[in-house]
Order: structure tokens, then sequence, then C-alpha cells
């Protein structure tokens, strides 16, 4: 969140996860940099967006299972920092998870702060989750628990992609610092999504997911392939609509003489009861229009004590419109 303080530009910063409540109060601050430039754009993460809404969603259902108690998971704001920037506003110990995204080839890392962690450790072991828990690095029990929560989680990922890219989750791996987990190069742009959690009676914790560059680009890419095809989806479903309307449509149809000339000087000296010839030939069609527009030749016919036309010919050929 950007704070303007005096003549300074100050943000809270959103990398170190789950706040005490005096870090809710006073928060960490950092000053804003205005030379940062966005390298994903934010159209494009918009349509990202429903994916991680998903994600959330399976994400709660999975923790309402394996906790026992209900879990209610938010979306939070996406923000891009680099990897140097954000690992290093890590704080530690801290808790660390990252998975292979197969065939994507990239890694993407789950951060649980600590109090959320010990939290979620509690409500396994059957506690209600209420108490002070020490602020310390996991022991190998509660790595192993923590371990068994995330991997479960994080396997949500590959249904809530799937709609748009196949994805499988590989190997893990848990570290207690950014030091000994690297995701991406120093200065490669990484997405870190952040999730508002609620377990319980009331108890909330934040954690986030970060997908760097080389993950959120295959993504995107499909996801702009996959609007392309629904435009031209919904534009083959509005022609065959327009020609639907169009197939049932009243049009006005009639019959008329094949057009003759005259010079100026005859239809000058008209007058009433003058014969003027229209159809010299007896076997030589009449025009049938739609519309005013010619559509085929026909000749005079009957259907018992009505009038009627015999289709001929059809124009089509000599570029007249049917």
């Amino acid at each position: 969140m950007t704070v303007i303080e005096g003549n300074q530009v100050v943000e809270h910063d959103v990398a170190s996860g789950v706040l005490s409540d005096g870090e809710r109060r006073h928060g960490e601050i950092r000053v804003y940099d205005f030379h940062h430039q966005d390298a994903l754009d934010r159209t494009r993460l918009r349509r990202f967006h429903p994916l991680l809404e998903t994600l959330g969603h399976r994400m709660a259902a999975n923790l309402t299972t394996s906790l026992r108690t209900p879990v209610h998971i938010e979306l939070g704001e996406q923000e891009q920092y680099r990897w140097d920037e954000y690992s290093g506003a890590l704080p530690e110990p801290t808790v660390l998870i990252s998975a292979t995204l197969i065939p994507l080839g990239g890694r993407v890392m789950a951060h649980i702060p600590l109090d959320l962690a010990m939290l979620l450790v509690d409500f396994r072991l059957g506690g209600s989750g209420w108490g002070q828990f020490p602020m310390r690095q996991l022991t190998e029990i509660e790595q192993k628990i923590i371990s068994d929560i995330t991997s479960g989680t994080l396997n949500e990922i590959s249904p809530s992609l799937s709609p748009v890219i196949p994805v499988q989750l590989g190997a893990t791996t848990q570290a207690s610092s950014a030091m000994f987990l690297q995701i991406a190069k120093p200065s490669e742009i990484c997405l870190v999504v952040p999730f508002s959690l609620e377990a319980g009676e009331g108890l909330t914790g934040t954690f986030s997911l970060t997908f760097p560059m080389n993950v959120m680009l295959p993504i995107l890419e499909a996801l702009d392939r996959l609007e392309v095809k629904e435009m031209v989806e919904d534009q083959g479903d509005a022609r065959q609509e327009i020609k639907d309307i169009l197939e049932h449509t009243m049009a006005e149809v009639s019959v008329s003489f094949p057009d003759v000339v005259l010079p100026s000087e005859q239809i000058l000296e008209l007058h009433i009861g003058d014969v003027i010839p229209l159809h010299r030939d007896r076997d030589n069609p009449l025009l049938l229009k739609v519309g005013g527009m010619i559509a085929c030749n026909v000749l005079p016919a009957s259907k018992g004590k009505r009038l009627a036309c015999v289709v001929v010919d059809s124009q089509e050929d000599s570029g007249v419109l049917m």
C-alpha cells in the first residue's frame, strides 16, 4: 500500500507475509521506486485472474479437508518484483516451498510466514489455533507436517490451470531462507500473488505464491491463444445467427417484363390509348425480383385457377444476387 509522508512516497512491504499486531499498526515501509516498470502487461494478467480465483477456491477446499476445520481463502492484488528485490525482503527464518511445473520447466514458490505455519501445524494436530506460537525455525516434525499440508495444496495448481495449459507438479523443495531457494535469476521479474486465509473461528493469515517469468510467459501465451480461438468461434456463431435470421426474413417478390428502350421522341408523343410492345417473343422470359433485385428468369404459368410462374434459369452465374 502506498503512503505519502511529507514529501516522501513510501510503500508498505508486502513480501513479509503475515504481520503481527504491532506490525499491522506500524508496518515496515520502503521507498517507492518510480522507475520500476511492470514487465507483464496488466491487461494480460487480468485474464490470469479467474484461474487464480479457481486456485484459491480449490486450495481452501483442500485445506478444509486436511485440517478438519473450515478454511476460506481470498485472492489479493498481484504485484511484480525482481527476484532479488522480493527474496531479499523475505523474513528469516520463514517457510518456503518450491515445486517444478512440468513441462514449463520453471518453479513456483509458496511463502508461508512462521505464524501461519505454526497455526496450520496446530490445526493439523487437533488444536484450536488459539494461543501464542514460538517464532523460531520449524522442527523436523513441524517441517514434515507443513510439507504434507502444502503438497496437497500446491497440487491444486494443475487442475486450476488445466483449462488453459496442461501442467503437472514435479518435485518439491522446502527451505527456511531464500538464500537456499533460488527460483529465478536476480534481475528476473516474478509475479507475487498474495492470498488471505481465514481458518477456524476468525483466525487469519496471509501467504503468497510466486510465479517467475519463465512460468508466466507460457501461461499468458496460452491465454492469448484461447482468447483468439474464442473470438473466432464467437464470430462464427454471429455469422450463423445472422444467416438464420436472414433465411426467415420476409422479402417482397415481384414479376415484371424486361425493360424496353424507346426513343425520347416516341415517349414525348405518347397519348392515351397508345400501345407499347413489351414482350415481342412469347418465349422470352419475365424477370422475378426480390427486394427490387433480379433473382431469376420465369415464364408465365398457372396453378389451378391462379396465375403463377415457372423458374427457367438463375441469374447467379451472371453475377446478379440470388
